[in-house]
């Protein structure tokens, strides 16, 4: 009950940071951000999350997915994470392993895999945990150059396993839609600051 209430604090806390933070993420003080258009989700019958988004970054869409083809080096600015490290890859994608707050929420392992895919044709990118998890998920990002030519239009969605056994409680779809969202943002933010600092 304790471990339940403690993680219900948490996460009332946080939601005023993680609206701030919902519909602009920041690159630092820095010209490259994103913007969040549009966003729906529902939950199925197996309490699973289904999150449609989009959004807008002013950045070519070629640096937008040579950001997202080196999750290793966009981590690196996530302050969160403490350790990040490519366990294998190959031509059509790499598997990633996180240390640190991998998850944003109350409870989360201390090590985290990410198997990606990449697909240079669509400029698109998957993701999937890999190996043993408490949360299952899988997500798809799209990327097309916007139409006035000043930036990239981002189509973003992701499948995920209820985040339950991890926080102690049943979060709201709202809570659940959140925790999403702030994810995506949070990511879209250090593909800012990958492509500000030139791609280092």
């Amino acid at each position: 009950m304790r471990l339940r209430l403690i993680g219900l604090i948490v996460v009332v806390i946080s939601l005023p940071l993680s609206l701030s933070i919902r519909s602009v993420a920041r690159a630092d003080e820095a010209d490259i951000e994103t913007t969040l258009v549009d966003e729906k989700a529902t939950v199925d019958k197996d309490k699973q999350l289904h999150l449609d988004a989009s959004a807008r970054i002013n950045a070519p869409a070629d640096k937008v997915y040579d950001a997202l083809t080196h999750p290793e080096k966009v981590a690196k600015y996530d302050s969160r994470i403490t350790d990040v490290k490519v366990v294998s890859h190959d031509a059509n994608g790499k598997t990633v392993e996180y240390k640190g707050q991998t998850l944003p929420m109350p409870n989360a392992p201390p090590s985290f895999r990410v198997q990606y895919s990449f697909d240079p044709t669509t400029k698109s990118v998957s993701a999937k945990n890999a190996g043993k998890s408490p949360i299952q998920f899988q997500n798809h990002t799209e990327l097309k150059p916007s139409k006035d030519g000043k930036g990239t239009d981002i189509h973003y969605t992701r499948v995920s396993s209820s985040t339950g056994p991890i926080m102690g409680f049943e979060p709201t779809e709202g809570m659940r839609t959140q925790f999403a969202l702030d994810a995506f943002m949070r990511q879209m933010h250090d593909v800012g600051m990958y492509i500000q600092k030139g791609g280092k």
